[in-house]
């Protein structure tokens, strides 16, 4: 029979895997798979910072400038 101090082990591992997909990004769907309340709890205040975050990140990068088209090329045309 597994104990709780199991479940808190395999709820931490659980939270550093999301941690690190974050990355990809934040899902609430990730936090329904946590067994404890506490486990739960610490999920969605995690997803929550994670997406205060990316909305910082996102506040504080420039936007990307159109690219210019390139001038027509000389190579590989018909001779």
């Amino acid at each position: 029979m597994k104990n709780a101090n199991d479940d808190k082990n395999s709820e931490m591992c659980r939270m550093r895997v999301i941690q690190s997909m974050n990355a990809i990004k934040a899902s609430e769907k990730a936090c329904e798979k946590m067994k404890t309340e506490e486990g739960k709890t610490n999920c969605e205040s995690f997803m929550k910072t994670l997406k205060d975050h990316e909305k910082e990140m996102m506040q504080g990068i420039p936007p990307i400038p159109p690219v210019p088209p390139l001038p027509p090329s000389t190579q590989n045309q018909p001779k």
